[in-house]
C-alpha cells in the first residue's frame, strides 16, 4: 500500500516509504536506547522488535533501529566519559574509566550494520521505481 501525494493541477505521486521506515526506525532506536537506562529495558526492545517484525519494510526499519541504537549508545559512552572526566578535576575526587575500546568497536558495528540495512532498503525502493 502506497501513501500518496496529490499535488494541485499534477499527477499524484507516491511517498517514498523507506525513508520514512528509516526515520520510524532511528526513533525507535533512540528512544529504545534510552528507555533501558531508565526503564524496563525488556519490555522496550520487546515492543520495537514487534514493531520491526510487523513492518511491510523490515530492513528499513531494522536498519533505522541500529543506527538510533547505535548512535544512541555512543552518546551514552561519551556522556560517561565527559562525566568522569569532569568530576576527576574536582579536589579530592577520582573516577576512572575503563577501557571502552570495545564498547566502541561493538557501536561501530551496529551503526555499519544499520547503515547497511538502511541503504540497501533504499536502494531496493529506488530499483523498484525505476521498473
Amino acid at each position: 500500500m502506497a501513501v500518496v501525494r496529490a499535488v494541485k493541477g499534477s499527477h499524484a505521486r507516491p511517498l517514498s516509504s523507506a525513508p520514512r521506515a528509516i526515520a520510524l526506525g532511528l526513533a525507535l532506536g533512540a528512544i529504545g536506547t534510552f528507555a533501558t537506562v531508565v526503564g524496563p529495558g525488556l519490555v522496550v526492545a520487546a515492543l520495537v522488535a514487534l514493531v520491526v517484525m510487523l513492518a511491510p519494510q523490515r530492513a528499513a526499519v531494522g536498519g533505522g533501529v541500529l543506527l538510533g541504537f547505535g548512535l544512541g549508545w555512543a552518546y551514552l559512552i561519551a556522556d560517561a566519559a565527559a562525566r568522569c572526566e569532569a568530576f576527576a578535576r574536582q579536589p579530592n575526587a577520582g573516577c576512572q574509566m575503563g577501557d571502552d575500546r570495545m564498547q566502541v568497536g561493538l557501536v561501530a558495528v551496529i551503526v555499519l550494520l544499520g547503515g547497511l540495512l538502511a541503504g540497501a532498503a533504499l536502494l531496493r525502493e529506488h530499483r523498484l521505481r525505476l521498473r
